[in-house]
């Protein structure tokens, strides 16, 4: 599972991992938005999640236009 966030919402992302990863032992990576183009999108298939964690403000742009054809992605 990949947890994406920007700006304020990078610490959220950590610890959503971290505690994902201490509660359920589901293998968890969090990174910036910013960084996700440089390796950990290649982790990212069909079948894998991928959560992006989105707060108000200009950090609620879309990261990169890679994020804008999801099709299965739903806010919560």
């Amino acid at each position: 599972m990949v947890i994406t966030s920007r700006g304020y919402g990078c610490p959220t992302a950590k610890e959503a991992a971290l505690k994902l990863m201490e509660t359920s032992c589901v293998p968890a990576l969090s990174c910036s938005g910013a960084d996700l183009l440089h390796g950990p999108l290649a982790m990212v298939d069909s079948i894998s999640p991928a959560v992006a964690v989105v707060t108000g403000g200009k950090a609620a742009r879309p990261s990169s236009p890679s994020w804008t054809g999801c099709a299965a992605a739903a806010p919560i």
